[in-house]
């Protein structure tokens, strides 16, 4: 997102956000095809870590460092506020999976998966943040 968000100034690298992104839609593949519960509990682990800034322990994170500098693409700055609001977003998504798997409702883990499949798969192809353009709209409407 271009607009200058005036609650942080702090930046993201919209290029690890998408890396990331096409780690998290692997991931919800894999668990729709499973029903493994630990990979729900990874994605909660991951947005855990970096949504509390641990990202040095994020292996979605490193990971996505690593895959940027083996293709070599270079880093693209943008304000952090928007992608961390689609942060919570997924963080929040990743508790309901692991509560619904956990207390035995798959079906509604299984919506919750598929929501955040289809989040993460947008940022993957087109570089389109759900959670940023949500944000965009509650700071137009004065929500947040």
């Amino acid at each position: 997102m271009s607009v200058s968000c005036p609650i942080s100034q702090r930046r993201v690298d919209t290029q690890v956000v998408r890396a990331i992104s096409v780690l998290i839609t692997i991931t919800a593949v894999l668990f729709l095809l499973t029903s493994n519960i630990f990979l729900a509990y990874l994605l909660l682990i991951d947005f855990s870590l970096r949504l509390f800034r641990k990202n040095n322990f994020s292996p979605f994170f490193q990971l996505s460092l690593v895959i940027l500098r083996i293709l070599n693409i270079q880093p693209r700055m943008s304000d952090e506020a928007p992608k961390r609001f689609a942060l919570y977003l997924g963080w929040s998504m990743s508790i309901m999976i692991v509560l619904f798997v956990a207390f035995g409702t798959a079906k509604l883990a299984t919506i919750f998966i598929a929501i955040l499949f289809l989040c993460s798969s947008l940022e993957m192809l087109f570089e389109f943040c759900v959670g940023c353009k949500i944000y965009h709209y509650l700071k137009i409407f004065k929500i947040l």
